[in-house]
């Protein structure tokens, strides 16, 4: 296991990573759930559907189970969802697609690592950053960088490498001496 998750999300997460890995089909049952995400995400009545608490389980297992013979989802992706279907969680089904993310980043040697900024950093400054990181990442590791945009932050930049976190932000500068001042008085 390439890292440990807790809570329900993590508990579903890593049974199918765990049975997807003894079936040695890890990244297709990952693309299987980033298409099945991308529907809840663009279908407004699949949403309702996997939501919705008044649609007996064993009717969405049967519905749930129609759907995936219609495309081409792995067995153990379709074992999954009839899980989750008789567990009544699928409605979960999106936050439990991003624990399995951050298992496969784990397994690929990838570490998630955030940048927010007050503006949009150049692709220059994105390149400077990651080999700035790299000081972070223990051998056969990489960085996988999100640039996010925060004006609140005044100027400066955060940055989360994994469990480190570092506020370089103009704001917390200013919420500092804001706070000695007031201390002083």
């Amino acid at each position: 296991m390439p890292k440990q998750l807790f809570g329900v999300h993590g508990t579903y997460a890593t049974a199918l990573f765990q049975s997807a890995g003894s079936a040695g089909n890890l990244d297709k049952v990952e693309a299987d759930l980033k298409n099945f995400v991308g529907h809840i995400d663009s279908n407004d009545a699949f949403r309702a559907f996997l939501t919705n608490p008044t649609i007996p389980r064993v009717s969405k297992k049967a519905d749930i189970d129609a759907i995936l013979a219609k495309g081409k989802f792995t067995p153990t992706t379709k074992a999954f969802f009839g899980t989750l279907a008789e567990n009544g969680r699928l409605a979960e089904t999106a936050k439990i697609n991003e624990k399995f993310v951050e298992l496969m980043n784990a397994h690929r040697g990838e570490v998630a690592a955030v940048v927010t900024s007050a503006e949009a950093l150049s692709k220059s400054q994105l390149k400077t950053l990651e080999k700035s990181c790299a000081s972070f990442l223990n051998k056969g590791e990489s960085i996988k960088l999100e640039a996010r945009v925060d004006p609140d932050i005044l100027g400066g930049l955060t940055l989360q490498v994994g469990d480190r976190f570092m506020d370089l932000s103009i704001s917390n500068k200013i919420n500092k001496m804001h706070n000695m001042l007031s201390e002083s008085v």
